[in-house]
């Protein structure tokens, strides 16, 4: 079974969440940074490795918050405890950016997670718990 991995980056001064701003196949909506665990590496690696690579930014990963079968794959979400960067696109998403399969990280602020489609349904109760 295919697997992923993804991180909640919080902000604490800003109240605010790091999320992937996201246009695909004409449907917009917002996910946590993340993406595919490839094969040998586990669950906190490809977090980590994910969340530079979308973000920009590297993360100490903090604990699993939870895991979730979603779109018929396992999905690791974890909590982070600190980053440091400058918030920038990378990695493949930056070299498949188009505005058909947009990628933007964006700071959204917390008192703004219920006016956004936030995929999945579960990471809104996922971040509430770590604020």
């Amino acid at each position: 079974m295919r697997e992923r991995s993804a991180c909640i980056i919080i902000d604490h001064h800003q109240h605010a969440v790091l999320l992937m701003h996201r246009i695909r196949d004409r449907r917009e909506y917002y996910t946590l940074p993340g993406g595919k665990i490839e094969p040998g590496e586990s669950p906190e690696a490809a977090c980590f490795r994910e969340a530079r690579e979308e973000t920009g930014l590297q993360v100490k990963i903090g604990e699993e918050v939870r895991v979730l079968l979603n779109l018929g794959r396992v999905e690791h979400y974890f909590s982070t405890t600190s980053f440091t960067g400058r918030v920038s696109l990378g990695g493949p998403e930056r070299e498949r950016n188009s505005p058909e399969n947009f990628y933007q990280p964006l700071w959204v602020p917390l008192d703004q997670l219920g006016e956004i489609l936030l995929l999945p349904d579960e990471v809104l109760e996922m971040v509430d718990s770590l604020t």
